[in-house]
């Protein structure tokens, strides 16, 4: 029986699924995207150059049997990286920064997005801040 090539990558899926945790298959497998067949070569879409790596370096060969499986005979598979999942992220990503006066220095600072930052990051802030500033404050007279 001959498979349906523009669903080979939802049957390599479901051989994925099994082999991998449900927090490696969410996080890895469920963004990639069937980009084409030809020449029996399996090409995946994944949104950055990142994403492709760490399939390749942790992946590969999960990835090769699945798909192998799929097609009921042996194929390749290729990664492309996504140019335009690229640039609508990388547009999120620079829409995400907000502008914080930075106390220490005396200037206006780029912040990244608040998932980045920790609780230690903000406290040591604030003290540094508090630091400055009764630095900078007026003292009585004597």
């Amino acid at each position: 029986m001959e498979n349906d090539k523009t669903g080979l990558w939802q049957q390599a899926l479901q051989h994925i699924k099994r082999e991998v945790s449900p927090q490696s298959y969410e996080t890895w497998f469920l963004p990639v995207k069937q980009a084409g067949f030809e020449n029996d070569i399996l090409k995946l879409g994944v949104p950055n150059r990142f994403f492709k790596a760490w399939l390749l370096d942790h992946y590969k060969d999960a990835i090769q049997k699945a798909v192998s499986l799929a097609a009921q005979k042996n194929i390749d598979f290729d990664i492309e990286i996504d140019e335009l999942e690229s640039k609508h992220e990388q547009a999120r990503a620079k829409s995400a920064e907000k502008r914080v006066w930075d106390f220490s220095a005396g200037h206006w600072r780029g912040l990244p997005s608040p998932k980045y930052i920790s609780t230690q990051n903000i406290i040591l802030n604030l003290s540094l801040s508090a630091q400055v500033t009764a630095l900078r404050r007026p003292q009585p007279w004597p």
